[in-house]
């Protein structure tokens, strides 16, 4: 789940998996809160609304640093006609099931918290969010750590910590014998998994689809349909048992085997996803963390150089 869209552009490397285990937990006290950091300026610290404020080629410009966002900045719309800035001829897009966004690139000049650096920029007709001028995930950012403070810590927290994924903002569990990615979201609240990802969590832990029908915003105001999916046993994050987990049910993967409420009714068709339902398609298994699922949480750090999540979050 990625909840995050798929990202393809002709510029990135392929996303690797590799495969980790869910997390260990101690009664360590959170670093950043009893020791300094090394280097003031390879540590990018952020709490209220996660934005860091710079440059773009000598402009002012802030932008949301969103976990899950794509590897660069991805600039809105409105911003980028402010400031007139103009496409390269490499293009890409990003994909949302059948759905395609054209994205136009450009090389620019970034200056953040004591970093200069040059990234290729994506933008589309959209906006990927209505805040500021745009995104970037944490593995778009040169600060070989970042930390978010979520909420004001607490006496009885524990550390967990996971290995960081090739990609840089998400690591990788197995469950039912697939990998499945897991990231996190600041944007949304609840937790959501693609397709695929559900029918594996349904098999491993007895999932029921609820009778209620929604649709969620992905990014730039596309909305994907989703169930939530009761989960009979418990599913463990950092400490706390994820009972519900929404599902994108119009997506690459089958959650035909997962079972429907008694009250359900209607086209099952509806819920039902075939891998091959697009020439080409291929079951993505992810799990986005949503922030209900991080409010026992006090801090989330993306540790580049030694290559880990860490969360210290209550018990």
């Amino acid at each position: 789940m990625k909840s995050s869209p798929q990202v393809s552009i002709a510029i990135l490397a392929a996303l690797s998996q590799a495969s980790a285990q869910f997390g260990l937990a101690s009664n360590t006290p959170p670093q950043t809160q009893t020791e300094p950091t090394k280097s003031a300026i390879d540590h990018l610290v952020l709490a209220g609304d996660f934005t860091v404020e710079g440059v773009m080629n000598d402009e002012p410009v802030k932008l949301i640093v969103e976990p899950v966002a794509p590897d660069r900045p991805v600039l809105n719309p409105e911003f980028v006609r402010m400031h007139g800035l103009s496409g390269s001829f490499i293009t890409g897009s990003f994909n949302f099931g059948a759905m395609k966004l054209k994205a136009h690139t450009k090389v620019l000049k970034y200056e953040f918290s004591g970093q200069k650096w040059k990234r290729r920029s994506l933008w589309t007709d959209r906006p990927y969010s209505e805040e500021h001028a745009g995104a970037v995930g944490v593995q778009g950012i040169p600060h070989k750590k970042i930390t978010f403070h979520l909420r004001p810590s607490q006496g009885d927290e524990q550390r967990f910590v996971f290995p960081l994924a090739k990609n840089g903002q998400s690591f990788d569990k197995e469950i039912g014998g697939k990998q499945v990615e897991i990231g996190f979201t600041l944007r949304r609240d609840h937790t959501l998994a693609s397709a695929a990802a559900g029918s594996v969590l349904a098999e491993e832990f007895g999932g029921t689809f609820s009778p209620e029908r929604f649709k969620q915003e992905i990014a730039f105001g596309v909305e994907r349909p989703i169930q939530r999916l009761q989960l009979q046993e418990s599913f463990f994050f950092a400490g706390r048992s994820l009972g519900q987990i929404y599902v994108r049910t119009r997506d690459w993967g089958d959650v035909s085997g997962i079972k429907k409420h008694e009250k359900v009714e209607g086209d099952p068709s509806e819920i039902v996803v075939a891998a091959k339902a697009k020439k080409g398609g291929k079951a993505r298994y992810s799990i986005t963390i949503g922030r209900d699922d991080l409010a026992h949480c006090s801090t989330m750090t993306f540790d580049k150089k030694s290559e880990e999540i860490i969360l210290y979050c209550s018990a």
